[in-house]
């Protein structure tokens, strides 16, 4: 049976079909498939590098296979969906902002938009290949270590937990989850972490998975973020290094 939402809500399919104007159902998703110690979900590993920036950028696409490129055998074109100078995610016909790049292979190309932050990204053409043939990144221009999103090789698609709310919407987690996709008897334990504009970082819904359980949550009322709020899932500690870990979300965005 389907769950009709209380409050604010509305019933997730409706929304993303765009049936409820002003609300935006986001499924978001990340791996981090290395965790070694402290590390967010997302497929860079380590500490998410992208949230820090405080200027407006232009965005660095690169691969690291010279065979995305316009005319190779692996990815062509790429798709970034992004948030602008004012942390905005939509155009005036209520469409996600977002930009294409014809890839370079190892050169890397900037963008001709600006913005402050990266959420999500994927192929448009490939060649014979039919996936990316490198590791296709997005940074800052002129700052190669202010990461936003990664895709590794051969999933055509980034997949990282992390998010920013949109400027002039509130955000809502209904429901997440996390699994832990290690072959061998493992365990680490989770943290929903947001940060305000200031930098001030709070620590949400502390949990814990294991190889045989995974965890999460259908917080009652949702968890609420304001706009600007940056969002991650991060691995606070793990039993044995090497654990592979994937999040998933349902955010749902409603218009302030």
């Amino acid at each position: 049976m389907t769950r009709q939402y209380r409050g604010p809500y509305y019933e997730p399919d409706v929304v993303a079909q765009g049936g409820v104007s002003g609300r935006y159902i986001i499924n978001k998703y990340g791996r981090n498939t290395d965790v070694d110690a402290a590390e967010d979900v997302w497929n860079g590993g380590g500490l998410y590098t992208g949230f820090p920036l405080g200027a407006a950028t232009t965005f660095t696409t690169v691969s690291t296979s010279a065979n995305d490129t316009a005319a190779g055998t692996g990815t062509r074109t790429w798709r970034w969906y992004y948030l602008d100078d004012n942390l905005n995610a939509f155009d005036a016909n209520g469409e996600f902002l977002y930009f294409d790049v014809t890839l370079a292979g190892l050169t890397p190309v900037a963008s001709t938009v600006t913005g402050k932050r990266i959420w999500r990204g994927h192929a448009l053409t490939d060649g014979s290949g039919g996936v990316n043939a490198g590791a296709i990144s997005v940074y800052a221009t002129g700052t190669p270590a202010t990461i936003f999103a990664v895709s590794p090789i051969g999933k055509n698609q980034t997949a990282l937990s992390n998010f920013t709310i949109p400027t002039g919407y509130t955000g809502w987690i209904l429901r997440y989850s996390a699994d832990m996709l290690d072959q061998s008897t493992n365990k680490a334990v989770l943290s929903i972490r947001q940060s305000d504009q200031n930098g001030l970082v709070r620590l949400l819904q502390p949990f814990s998975i294991t190889t045989e359980r995974d965890g999460g949550d259908e917080p009652e009322g949702g968890l609420k973020f304001t706009a600007g709020t940056d969002i991650c899932f991060r691995v606070e500690s793990v039993q044995n290094a090497n654990a592979d870990i994937m999040v998933r979300y349902d955010l749902l965005l409603t218009l302030d």
